[in-house]
């Protein structure tokens, strides 16, 4: 297996009641992509 390309370590955002917080995950895919990260 060859890996290649930039792989950052990704976590889930959870609200303080535990929830998946779909708003922080937004921004944190948008961070990435606008980082140009892929692998």
């Amino acid at each position: 297996m060859r890996f290649h390309g930039i792989i950052p370590p990704h976590v889930t955002p959870f609200t303080q009641e535990g929830d998946l917080d779909l708003i922080s995950l937004d921004k944190l895919l948008d961070f990435w992509l606008e980082a140009k990260v892929h692998g």
